[in-house]
């Protein structure tokens, strides 16, 4: 499995919250995606990173990433969240994302 994490920084004072209203929306759309996950960063151990949220989107492997952002509704996608935003901070991709422990609800 592939995991590409998109980091973006707080929306400046007065301004819509894009990874809330839209950005959000638009990964659902995103063609092969097997698992989506939003979180809002509510600290940080040092207090330099000046990320707000991270959108987790996985893949299958490189390939299905490939394909999704290759096919034309991907390249509207990603055309779109760099377009609405100067918010995305950066981007990270991990291989063979591995989950070491889930709870079982045990």
């Amino acid at each position: 499995m592939l995991r590409q994490s998109w980091m973006f920084v707080p929306a400046a004072e007065g301004e819509v919250n894009l990874v809330d209203s839209t950005i959000s929306e638009l990964f659902r759309l995103l063609p092969g995606v097997l698992r989506l996950e939003q979180g809002t960063v509510s600290s940080s151990s040092t207090g330099e990173i000046r990320v707000a949220s991270v959108i987790d989107v996985y893949f299958a492997d490189e390939d299905a990433m490939n394909s999704a952002y290759a096919s034309p509704e991907g390249k509207r996608i990603s055309r779109e969240v760099m377009n609405n935003t100067a918010a995305v901070l950066d981007v990270l991709t991990f291989d063979a994302v591995r989950i070491l422990l889930q709870d079982a609800g045990h």
